[in-house]
């Protein structure tokens, strides 16, 4: 079984001219693949484990959950066609999001 999930890559500079750019892509995912390159912080994410309606997901340790919620063992639990976690950069030169999406499961 594979996920399909959409992400929403979200960059803006931090310097003048202020240029902003979105990116929306779906993917399929297998488990304990890792997806969404990231230079030379190797991947974003990692899907752990995947049920009929729900994703597992590790996130990188250079990126943090927008928010309040901060688990220490950097996994979230997506529901299908549930919300969307946005995940935020933290020492990239300039605004990097990017929001995760659970969109479907297939055989």
């Amino acid at each position: 079984m594979k996920a399909v999930f959409e992400i929403k890559d979200i960059k803006q500079d931090w310097q003048p001219p202020f240029k902003k750019s979105e990116e929306i892509k779906q993917i399929e995912v297998s488990e304990n693949e890792e997806f969404e390159a990231d230079g030379d912080s190797g991947f974003v994410f990692r899907l752990i484990s995947l049920g009929s309606d729900y994703a597992h997901v590790q996130f990188n340790r250079l990126y943090t959950i927008k928010g309040h919620e901060h688990p220490n063992d950097r996994t979230v639990k997506l529901q299908k066609q549930g919300d969307s976690y946005s995940f935020s950069a933290l020492w990239n030169a300039n605004g990097v999001t990017k929001k995760l999406k659970l969109i479907d499961t297939v055989d």
